[in-house]
């Protein structure tokens, strides 16, 4: 995490959030440089621009706004939105299972529900979810982190910015330690 005049930035790294668009131009810019040659090697690079993208957040704890960010090439770009110090922060384990399976019709993998895994290959995406309760009773998720500790750092920006927060994974895990101690 880096601070830089009352704003926060919190890093994710390579999230790879553009794979496939930069699988499709790669694969383009590899077989278009036998017919097009040099225009092909702009197009890798494009790609591997796609490749290496980063994300993450940043809080301004000055001017109470936050944005989800990315990079691509050297270049930033995200849109600010504000929040309030009554309005409040919860951090969120979200899981999602499921399964990719091809059809008989096509190459084109379609997405099964979480129900009987019996064939394919299994997926299960874990993210950290951050969401904003505005004063209204309003929900918004400002960001899905992929590490615990990254979202933990940025509830504690906004707790020092003087929003409530609550940690909603670590009270269900104290609350199911509880209940474990109970038996």
């Amino acid at each position: 995490m880096t601070i830089k005049g009352g704003v926060h930035t919190i890093r994710e790294g390579i999230t790879n959030q553009y794979v496939m668009p930069a699988t499709i131009l790669a694969f383009l810019a590899a077989i278009g440089f036998v017919y097009i040659g040099l225009l092909s090697i702009l197009i890798a690079m494009v790609a591997l621009a796609l490749f290496l993208s980063v994300s993450g957040i940043e809080i301004d704890t000055r001017l109470l706004r936050y944005r989800k960010y990315k990079v691509i090439a050297g270049i930033k770009f995200g849109k600010w939105s504000p929040f309030t110090t009554n309005d409040s922060f919860q951090l969120w384990l979200s899981s999602e299972s499921g399964r990719y399976m091809y059809t008989t019709y096509g190459t084109t993998p379609a997405f099964v529900a979480p129900t009987n895994f019996y064939n394919g290959n299994k997926s299960k995406s874990i993210t950290y979810d951050l969401i904003l309760v505005l004063a209204t009773g309003e929900k918004h998720i400002v960001n899905d982190f992929f590490k615990y500790s990254t979202a933990k750092k940025a509830l504690s920006v906004l707790e020092s910015a003087g929003c409530a927060t609550r940690d909603k994974i670590i009270e269900k895990l104290n609350e199911n330690n509880k209940r474990s101690r109970r038996l």
